[in-house]
């Protein structure tokens, strides 16, 4: 697993010479699937500086090494999976997309604050780009596909599931990482709980759209569980029973064909 390392261009054309389109130049793929998908091009771009830049590049290069034992145990091969370090507008923690015969984790590292969150999430993007190169159908390649309710549901919750069983870590850990207290997280859980059937409910109606106005996977309003990333909740939940159910390992679950998924996963959603 390569890096690619944006940050000296970030510095040296952004913020030195104050040339946004010279540092994106320096990797048009990765900022045309951005502004795509991610980001509006208007937005400013997050000024982060030397030190706290190379503080979150160890981080996260502290924990590849890691994920690279992780693979390997669990017979897991990475070599189509490279990395990319740059900053960005502050709208996401990153995810991947495809370059020629790569799948490129694209990491956003003014988002990385601490390092329980580059552990959580750089794992789940990692999952994100494993799960594209084992099952290519599960990418999308225009915004209406990336929206489909199904496509979210499976690959938020496989990246979620994968995460707590590569680290070892607890269902809200893999969910929150630190973003959230512990007593806020547990609170978050405890009402996704609460609601479970009537969440599978909604997502069974929608489960094939991509227009929708459901926001379970925004995190828009703590105080509403349906705009504050119940989606994670449900597709963890599911993922894992299917996976257990069917006595799945990482790597199979990792390999496994849409059709058959997402028509398993419907079942789920139904009323026992």
């Amino acid at each position: 697993m390569r890096i690619i390392d944006l940050t000296e261009k970030y510095l040296s054309k952004f913020i030195n010479e104050g040339d946004r389109d010279g540092y994106e130049r320096s990797c048009p793929d990765l900022f045309y699937n951005y502004y795509r998908f991610w980001a509006k091009r208007e937005l400013n771009i997050t000024i982060v500086d030397y030190e706290e830049i190379q503080k979150r590049k160890k981080w996260v290069t502290r924990l590849i090494e890691k994920l690279k034992i992780i693979l390997n145990e669990n017979n897991i091969d990475d070599s189509a999976i490279d990395f990319i370090y740059f900053i960005g507008a502050g709208t996401t923690n990153g995810h991947a997309f495809r370059s020629k015969d790569k799948w490129l984790v694209w990491l956003p590292l003014e988002t990385y604050s601490s390092e329980k969150l580059v552990e959580v999430f750089v794992t789940h993007e990692l999952i994100h780009a494993l799960h594209y190169n084992n099952s290519p159908s599960f990418y999308f390649n225009s915004k209406n596909e990336m929206l489909q309710i199904s496509r979210q549901l499976i690959t938020e919750g496989l990246a979620t599931y994968l995460t707590r069983e590569f680290l070892g870590i607890s269902n809200l850990e893999a969910l929150w990482a630190d973003y959230l207290s512990d007593d806020d997280a547990l609170r978050w859980w405890e009402k996704c709980i609460a609601e479970e059937r009537n969440l599978y409910r909604l997502i069974s109606q929608y489960y094939y759209k991509s227009d929708h106005k459901l926001e379970i996977f925004y995190a828009s309003n703590p105080d509403n569980i349906y705009q504050f990333r119940s989606g994670y909740f449900a597709g963890l939940r599911l993922v894992e029973r299917y996976a257990m159910e069917n006595g799945l390992s990482a790597e199979d679950i990792l390999e496994l064909i849409r059709a058959r998924f997402e028509k398993d996963i419907a079942n789920l959603l139904q009323p026992d």
